[in-house]
């Protein structure tokens, strides 16, 4: 959340008084140190990997993919533009914010944005998915490409008109007489007017918190819990016709052999389907999981602080906000790892891409085509030998 991107502030603890609190601030301030290099690194490298798998050619003919690959970039930004400012704070005490007002105004802009765009990607993808759940006969129509792609701009342009504001309200700071005549410049990233500085601190949270949380904690929420209850119903239902269907003994023989292909191949999607929504349903709770600290910490932040009286107090609240930042920026880590852990088809091509194996899998597919290819030709000469008895041996060995 937006007010969880603060930098941390132990200096003005003092804890040479009281050994407990010496301890929480070390805590602190070695979790501050480590975390932001730990998650730039390994974050980059699983985004990066995510936003090449999912549009592999295998699996971006998906319009889900096409969600996921955005959903990289903004992670991906979210990273850069946010943890890049806790490394020089953690490590040279530089605040790239103050360096000049424009950096005060695009760094927030940008990094605000990715936020909420991260956001509002998954809970469009969460509603694709709850559509190809309860209306598998107008998904197609309904869930393409074209429209993820309208759906990705729309969202895109929304997030950055919602933090628009920042170039307003934020920049350079003076300190007035009591003339109200500016006299000397206070900070380079501070609020201009008395009034921005209300809105920062006292209407801004519960827009964030509207926007950024309720909103698409909101739909991803209601989505998976409707998206669960179908397919357990639906798998339910299945299992009870299979039942049904073996004791009945009423299928022949040779209605199995003429419905195995097909079966087969449908047997293929549903599994695909089920493994994308897995994939989906996993992301969506880890991401209810990691960002409800923040969007706690984001109304209540401010009460507790406020009510803190004591250097203990004051500690505590630091190790928190450390915290509920490391949490927060796990949500925009791990999806990689998640997507590799729920979803064997984004599994395998990941695999293939790690391991150097597109040479391989081209072999596998032009031996997979070669095989069925001969497969259909032989069932085509045993039909003709069946049907055209006359038919002569040079003709049946000629390839059809």
């Amino acid at each position: 959340m937006n007010s969880t991107c603060e930098c941390l502030n132990t200096s003005a603890v003092t804890s040479a008084t009281d050994p407990s609190v010496a301890a929480i601030n070390a805590a602190a301030e070695i979790l501050y140190s480590v975390f932001p290099l730990v998650f730039l690194v390994f974050g980059s490298a699983g985004n990066i990997l995510a936003f090449v798998v999912v549009l592999r050619k295998p699996l971006r003919h998906s319009s889900s993919t096409l969600y996921l690959a955005v959903l990289a970039i903004a992670d991906l930004g979210t990273l850069w533009f946010g943890l890049s400012r806790h490394i020089l704070l953690a490590f040279w005490d530089l605040d790239i914010r103050k360096i000049h007002s424009s950096i005060c105004k695009l760094q927030p802009f940008l990094l605000y944005s990715c936020l909420d765009y991260s956001a509002w990607i998954l809970a469009a993808v969460t509603v694709e998915r709850f559509i190809s759940v309860h209306f598998p006969l107008r998904a197609h129509v309904l869930c393409t490409r074209k429209r993820a792609r309208s759906v990705v701009l729309i969202l895109a342009l929304l997030v950055m008109l919602k933090n628009f504001h920042v170039f307003i309200t934020r920049g350079d700071e003076y300190t007035f007489d009591a003339n109200g005549t500016s006299i000397d410049l206070k900070t380079s990233c501070g609020f201009p007017l008395k009034e921005h500085r209300y809105f920062w601190v006292n209407i801004l949270p519960w827009i964030v918190f509207l926007f950024y949380a309720v909103g698409p904690f909101t739909i991803i929420l209601t989505m998976n819990i409707l998206i669960i209850r179908k397919v357990l119903k639906s798998r339910k239902a299945r299992k009870g016709l299979t039942m049904l269907v073996l004791t009945s003994g009423r299928m022949a023989n040779g209605a199995n052999q003429r419905t195995n292909g097909r079966g087969h191949n449908k047997g293929l999607g549903n599994s695909e389907a089920t493994q994308t929504t897995v994939m989906l349903i996993t992301v969506s709770l880890a991401f209810l999981l990691l960002a409800t600290p923040s969007f706690l910490h984001g109304i209540l932040g401010p009460y507790w602080r406020k009510q803190i009286t004591n250097p203990h107090g004051e500690a505590m609240y630091n190790l928190v906000r450390v915290l509920v930042l490391c949490l927060n920026y796990t949500n925009h880590s791990i999806n990689f790892i998640l997507y590799c852990i729920s979803g064997k088809r984004f599994r395998t091509q990941a695999v293939i891409l790690l391991t150097c194996g597109a040479r391989q899998e081209r072999r596998s597919n032009v031996q997979s085509g070669t095989a069925n290819t001969t497969a259909r030709r032989g069932q085509k000469r045993q039909t003709l030998e069946t049907q055209l008895t006359c038919v002569s041996t040079v003709t049946l060995d000629t390839p059809l």
